[in-house]
């Protein structure tokens, strides 16, 4: 049982530490030219699932093929470019979402782009977007002093044994 509780404390420090970076990553990441974003919806499936965390990289130049990531009307949406429109030295770009049946009816401003997916990681924006809410916030405060709590009994566990020798 002993062994059982082990895993699972090692579990939720992985997980805590795990999601920690990822806030970390996401306040700080716009700076180097990388964005992380949560997907919130199934248009990329099965490339990319709803609840997905996407790491984005500014590039200069963006190509058929590449997923992107861009905004619309204050909404982040992430599609494939299937097509590059250069008219008058101003290019746009004809996406899709590989779920949908038909290319999205708005060409895309270059300007508008916030960068190409270079990662995806499954399931893990659920669990951001609980992190960053209220409740996630105090629970996640409260596994991290568990868990110091629990290594401070240990040290004065080990302490108090090498006192009695």
């Amino acid at each position: 049982m002993e062994r059982f509780l082990k895993i699972v404390q090692e579990i939720i420090l992985i997980f805590v530490l795990v999601t920690i970076a990822l806030l970390l990553f996401s306040k700080f990441a716009p700076n180097f030219k990388y964005g992380l974003y949560i997907v919130k919806s199934g248009s990329m499936a099965p490339q990319i699932l709803a609840g997905s965390v996407i790491i984005n990289k500014r590039v200069t130049d963006y190509q058929v093929g590449d997923v992107v990531t861009f905004s619309r009307r204050s909404q982040l949406i992430t599609h494939k470019i299937m097509k590059v429109v250069e008219e008058n030295k101003v290019i746009q770009y004809q996406t899709k979402g590989q779920a949908n049946n038909s290319p999205d009816v708005a060409l895309v401003w270059k300007e508008s782009v916030l960068g190409k997916v270079i990662l995806v990681i499954p399931v893990i924006g659920y669990l951001l977007i609980f992190a960053k809410s209220f409740v996630g916030m105090i629970l996640l405060g409260i596994l991290l002093v568990g868990m110091v709590f629990r290594e401070i009994v240990k040290i004065k566990r080990i302490i108090s044994k090498n006192h009695d020798k």
